[in-house]
């Protein structure tokens, strides 16, 4: 799971990255990673959504060590891992939605990001039901 993590916080910090010094963000796709990028939905809440990524996949490494470190609390750390994997998948479904009837345009890096957060849940769920 920290490797999922990593890279999805590798793959943010790309974005991210490029977002903010304005540089052209390559896309295999073939596609307009830009447009995506730039949209509307590219924002929750005032916060880019790469930056909530960053700070979901650092939360995720907390949470995978944490148990070691207090492991009289290792199942709310298993929810929480949970939780925060469900509501991540959801939202990963919900820009999916966006950008194939809303903005018409694919971003590679995007879909990535949604291929680690769903990754991680499965796994999550994996571990949950072992």
């Amino acid at each position: 799971m920290i490797i999922f993590a990593a890279t999805g916080f590798t793959n943010a910090a790309v974005i991210s990255y490029h977002q903010r010094k304005q540089k052209y963000l390559f896309c295999p796709l073939k596609s307009r990673c830009e447009t995506v990028l730039s949209s509307r939905w590219s924002s929750l809440f005032y916060f880019r959504n790469e930056t909530i990524g960053l700070l979901y996949y650092l939360s995720i490494v907390g949470l995978v060590l944490a148990p070691y470190i207090v492991p009289q609390f290792s199942g709310l750390i298993l929810a929480v891992l949970i939780g925060s994997g469900v509501i991540s998948a959801l939202f990963s479904f919900f820009l999916l939605y966006v950008q194939a009837y809303l903005i018409r345009e694919w971003c590679f890096w995007c879909l990535v990001a949604s291929a680690i957060n769903i990754a991680i849940l499965i796994l999550e769920l994996s571990i949950f039901w072992a």
